[in-house]
This record gives C-alpha cells, structure tokens and sequence, in this order.
C-alpha cells in the first residue's frame, strides 16, 4: 500500500522539477516575428537575411519569401533585410521591448540601379563592372538616427557620413573586399565592423550606436514625423492658446517731455518701456514712425495701422514737471495719458490717465524721469490687460488642397501661410499620395480672413482645386 502511494509522488516531483527548469526557457520567449519579402509584382524574394540587432541572431527567406524568427522577451533592436543588388522598403523596422508577437511584418524587394533587380529563385548573379553602391543606416537601441557618424571602408575605399536620418550611401570598386568601421565621438557601435566582400553587387551594412558613459556630444536626430497630422487636439489647443497672443500685431507711439529748470526735453522712456512690456507678454512689436500724435483723428489712426500691418495702436503722451524741492532735493510728478486703438476700425479700446511721483534724487532729471517710469509702469499694465480683455478671437479654417500635383508644392503653400499677419498656425493634417490631396487647418484672426481668402484665390487661377470649411472659434473652450 505505501509502494502504491510513493510511485506517484515520486513522478509529480519529477514533473515539478521539469518545469521549473523549463520556466527560465519559457518566460525568455516573447513571441515570434514574421513575414513576407516580396518583389514589386509580389512574387516571394528567396535568400533574404533579416539580421535582428542586439545579438538576436538572424533569419533567412525561405523560396516563397516567407521568413519567422523568435526574440526573447524584452528584446529591443533593429530588424535589417539585406541582399546584394537589392533595397528594401521599409530599409529597416524598429522593435521596442517586444512582449508578444508580430506577424504581416513584410518587406518589398527593389533592385538597385543597374543591378538587374532581386532574385525570384536561384541567387544574385554578377553585377556591373566600375563600381557598386553600399549604403545603409546607423541607429541607437531606441530606433533613433545617429547624424555625422564616419564610416571608413579599408583598402582604398571610401569615408561615408550619415546624414540627419542616419543613412549613409557611397560606391566602392566592383570586386572590393574590406572592413567597414563606424565611428563618432562619445560612440560605439555594435557590431564593432563588418567585414565584407568580394562584391559586385550593390549592397546594404547597418550598425546600432549606443552612448559611452560620460559622452557629452549628441547627434541623435529623431525620426521625421509623419504626414498625418502627429499633435493631438489636446496638444493643438494648447498651442493656439499660446498663439492667441503672439499674432497680436502692436505698434506703440508716444509725446513725452520732461520740464527742466534749463528748459524742456524731449524723451522716450514710456515708449521704450511699452515696447518692452509687449514683448515680454509675447506680442508681436512693431517699430513705426512718429508720424502719428495722441490727437490724430479714428482715420489717421486706421490708415497708420494698415500702412503698418497692426493690430492694434497704443498712443502714450506724458509730462513730467517738478513737484517740489526739499534741500537739494528734487521731486518730480509726471502726468500720462494712454489709450488703445483697434486698428481694423479705429475703434477706442480703452483710455485712462495716470498721475504718479518719483524718488527724490539730487539729480534734477533722473527725478523727472524717475516719475514718468512709475506712470509708465502702471499705464502698460493696464494697457496690456485691455488688450488680451478686448482681443479677437482665433478662427479655424480647413482647407483642402486637390490636384496640387506634388507634395513639395504644399511645403511651399504651408510656408507662405505662416508668413502672412493674423495667420497663427498651420497644419498639414493629412496628404494622399494616390489623389494628390492635402488637408490643411489654418488658426486665424478675424482680420486676417480676407487676406486668407485673397491668397486662396490665387491658387484656384493656378488650377489648384480649393475647399474651404470655417469650423468656428479656436482655443480653448471653443467647440
């Protein structure tokens, strides 16, 4: 009876023993990455090595095209197909602390100039005489392109460097055989080299580039966004409403006098002190003449505006005289009149004087001025309080771009937009390759709307199919 009872103990301690050696085997397999290489015409590309970075090992394509491959969980790196005379799109794909596994991960094989294009069946044959071209890509564990790395090529070849996306591209001669090293400071880079040849076909090497502790340079350029549109609209609010001010277009003009005992002069604190306020609350200032005066009629005002793009006026005109004297001690009072004009209309904002004393000083003017600085303090608080009170409001406007006939063309069209007054942002929210369509959304003042539609107009009389939808107020809050 014990004998019966002992046997299967004795097999679930077996049992339990296998799979706790198992389980470290078990746990370190995250899944499984597979796929198809295929030519243009979508037949399989036979002899396809698809090397996996980070010591992953690699994989090769079966006749069909078909390749798998299996990565430890956690695995991060880079998944690089090669094949003489050949290049592939996507050249490469990134994986992040892979915990699953990924299928459909396909590649399209294209020959590469002259090569005669890849193979479908049996392997490469010779390529042209002369030369032949290598290129490639370096980037970090992250994905991340590595900008101004040197790669040497041995034995009279060349010295390549990869450019803002991490890709390099050069010729070596047909036949040549050789060492291919990267190196940049504060770098190094796994594998350490390749060695290849003899070729005499086109040909791709690829590096992972990681930091050495302690480096201080870093060349890491980001891979290029997207052409759909990557800001989220909770980050596009918020840009607008950064923007609602910095399209603001505010020129400041003022009469300033300090009374002295030798006489009057002229000055510009309150002036400069308007000007640099705006600033600081991220309006746009604009230096103008002074060919304008507090008394200048709602017309003038408007016409001062429009010959000088802004949005809005402010007109300051101050006097600072002696208050009285203690010693040889002097203390000035300084009267300022200030007010803000909306230049579309020449409407009157807001207007208010201000009355405030200065230190007393020994110094007869740096009194005077040291009064007119008080006024001009709180008059430009209140000024710029108006303004962003009684400001207008940002519009939304999608329009959509047909038969613009290349995407380079609605480069240009986004960057003249962002040049025009009142335009405060402009998105490339999506673009389709097949119909030659792309959809912007333009942020714009009030103001702003018929030079919009001015210039909109000139791209229909370049036979660019425009459509125009106005969704309403932007920022925040807006619906």
């Amino acid at each position: 009876m014990t004998r019966r009872v002992n046997r299967p103990v004795r097999r679930l301690r077996l049992t339990a023993a296998a799979l706790l050696a198992l389980a470290p085997v078990l746990a370190g397999c995250a899944g499984t990455i597979a796929g198809y290489v295929q030519d243009e015409s979508g037949r399989g590309v036979p002899g396809v090595t698809l090397t996996f970075s980070n010591g992953a090992g690699s994989a090769r394509t079966q006749p069909d095209g078909f390749y798998e491959h299996s990565v430890a969980r956690g695995w991060s790196g880079m998944v690089t197909p090669e094949l003489p005379g050949t290049t592939f799109e996507p050249a490469d794909r990134w994986y992040q602390n892979v915990t699953r596994s990924y299928r459909g991960q396909h590649y399209t094989a294209k020959a590469s100039s002259g090569s005669g294009g890849p193979p479908v069946g049996p392997g490469p044959g010779p390529g042209p005489a002369g030369t032949v071209t290598v290129a490639g890509s370096i980037r970090t564990e992250q994905g991340e392109a590595i900008a101004g790395a040197a790669l040497t090529f041995d034995h009279g070849g060349p010295v390549l460097r990869t450019n803002s996306a991490g890709r390099f591209q050069g010729t070596v001669p047909t036949g040549w055989t050789g060492t291919v090293r990267p190196s940049l400071k504060g770098y190094e880079f796994e594998p350490p080299a390749r060695a290849v040849g003899p070729v005499n076909r086109d040909f791709r090497v690829t590096f992972v580039g990681r930091r050495r502790q302690g480096a201080t340079t870093d060349p890491i350029i980001k891979p290029p966004r997207p052409y759909e549109s990557p800001i989220t609209k909770e980050e596009k609010r918020a840009l607008v409403d950064r923007l609602r001010i910095a399209i603001l277009s505010v020129g400041a003009v003022s009469q300033e006098t300090l009374t002295l005992a030798a006489g009057d002069r002229t000055t510009d604190i309150c002036l400069r002190a308007a000007r640099s306020a705006l600033a600081d609350r991220n309006f746009r200032v604009q230096n103008v003449g002074r060919d304008l005066t507090y008394e200048s009629t709602a017309a003038d005002v408007t016409k001062f505006a429009r010959d000088n793009d802004l949005a809005f006026v402010v007109q300051l005109r101050g006097a600072s005289k002696q208050f009285d004297k203690f010693g040889n001690y002097y203390l000035f009072e300084a009267g300022l009149d200030a007010k803000i004009v909306k230049a579309d209309r020449g409407e009157l904002i807001a207007e208010r004087r201000f009355t405030r004393r200065g230190k007393r000083s020994r110094d007869e003017a740096q009194a005077a001025e040291d009064a007119l600085s008080a006024a001009a303090r709180e008059a430009v608080e209140y000024l710029t309080d108006e303004i962003l009170r009684k400001r207008d409001r940002l519009h939304t406007t999608i329009v959509t771009l047909s038969e613009v006939g290349e995407l380079r063309r609605v480069d240009n069209i986004t960057r003249e937009l962002r040049r025009r007054p009142g335009i405060a942002y402009v998105s490339l929210e999506s673009w389709s390759e097949k119909t030659r369509t792309a959809k912007l959304e333009i942020v714009h003042s009030t103001y702003a709307r018929d030079q919009l539609g001015a210039y909109l107009e000139t791209l229909r009389s370049e036979r660019i199919k425009v459509t125009v939808v106005t969704r309403g107020h932007a920022g925040p809050g807006a619906k």
